[in-house]
């Protein structure tokens, strides 16, 4: 559970996570969607240090900078971690990016991400207190029923940045009235505006909106909406769409009920709309990608049952939920209807420039194969350094 995805160019990239309570996807697992396409690729990324080879997260962050995939954060087997990796998405080659102990955040998972002038902001989070750690700003408080614990944990309210270009950590000060200490919220960046909506902080599971001014480095306070408003929650998606608007969809309320509704949020008027969703299909701790290239975001795996209720089994998704918020380009469209009429138009597809006929072979090719048998597949893992690919039609159930 607690999978990362992120989009660049036509592709959705998602990693790690874990299946179960104990089997954690570790750093050779990566998969790749194209969207246009509508194909999955797993891919094999190399890695550099022998103690990477069975590293595995849940609930990290992460983001992409110049066609690197950095992974931040997160929890694992070892429990609450600190670490940074980078992917060379080009290269497939992992890259760990650490700094002393004290020079970096304290271990934490259920974290926001984004990037602001080739820095990467990191703000919140469930984990280890701040004592020890960078902790120049930011409040921590503990989850009383970790207290007796050896490793007491709790939710915080710290906003630090990394500098990929010199591989180090600060946890700069800030002006107004932050949100308080959360964990499992979400967050979208437009412009130079990051909007916070929701998570939980203790036993609350909140519906407040914070905009954090990156040019001014402000926070808002909390910020005032029109209109119908969402249900508190957490493990939702917060995506932006355009210059103005961004998506919400689903989470886990503070009745613990997985939700599947959506809604958008206008920046500039500070007013919440909700979308008429046909079906019903609940997602809690998934992620989302907007992919302007087909003007859809695309919701990907999740849970739809109580998480919280450990007398049942998790009913976990591999499904990819398609909602169209945009426009998508031309050729996209072109693409399609041609393909829709292939019965009738294939025959002629030989006069079509090369890359337009490549991306209709491909797409031929990826609704011709075949389901993957995962239950031997799982089985099948090389050990090899060299990056490996199969083509195959979905990844395992994750969140």
């Amino acid at each position: 559970m607690g999978h990362i995805a992120v989009s660049a160019g036509p592709n959705m990239w998602i990693w790690t996570g874990h299946e179960n309570e104990e089997l954690y996807l570790d750093l050779r697992h990566i998969w790749r969607y194209h969207s246009e396409l509508e194909q999955w690729t797993r891919l094999k990324p190399r890695v550099n240090y022998s103690y990477m080879q069975a590293y595995g997260l849940s609930g990290s962050t992460a983001v992409v900078i110049n066609d690197v995939l950095y992974v931040i954060c997160g929890y694992s087997s070892f429990g609450n971690v600190s670490v940074i990796f980078g992917l060379n998405l080009s290269t497939l080659e992992w890259i760990r990016l650490d700094t002393s102990i004290h020079e970096k955040p304290s271990p934490r998972d259920k974290l926001t991400s984004w990037v602001y002038n080739d820095r990467i902001y990191i703000f919140g989070g469930f984990g280890l207190p701040l004592v020890g750690h960078l902790n120049t700003t930011g409040e921590y408080v503990e989850d009383e029923s970790t207290t007796l614990q050896a490793l007491p944990r709790g939710w915080n309210n710290q906003l630090c940045v990394f500098d990929p270009s010199l591989k180090r950590w600060s946890n700069p000060s800030h002006k107004g009235t932050p949100p308080c200490p959360r964990a499992a919220h979400a967050s979208a960046k437009i412009g130079n505006e990051v909007f916070i909506f929701g998570g939980r902080h203790k036993t609350l599971r909140m519906s407040d909106l914070h905009c954090f001014h990156l040019d001014r480095d402000t926070w808002s306070g909390s910020l005032i909406t029109s209109g119908p408003m969402p249900a508190g929650r957490s493990w939702h998606s917060f995506t932006a769409i355009s210059d103005n608007r961004i998506f919400l969809y689903g989470g886990f309320t503070q009745d613990e009920v997985p939700l599947s509704d959506a809604w958008v949020l206008d920046v500039q008027m500070l007013e919440w709309s909700q979308l008429d969703v046909p079906g019903d299909s609940p997602r809690l701790w998934h992620t989302a990608c907007y992919m302007a290239n087909v003007g859809e975001v695309l919701i990907f795996g999740g849970c739809s049952s109580n998480i919280l209720d450990h007398e049942k089994e998790d009913v976990l998704s591999n499904e990819i939920l398609k909602f169209k918020v945009g426009i998508p380009s031309l050729e996209r469209l072109c693409l399609s209807c041609v393909f829709s009429n292939r019965d009738i138009l294939q025959t002629e597809w030989h006069t079509l420039p090369h890359h337009l006929r490549e991306k209709l072979d491909c797409r031929l090719k990826v609704s011709e194969s075949v389901q993957v048998d995962w239950s031997s597949e799982s089985s099948g893992e090389s050990d090899e350094d060299d990056a490996d690919v199969d083509l195959v039609a979905l990844p395992w159930p994750f969140l």
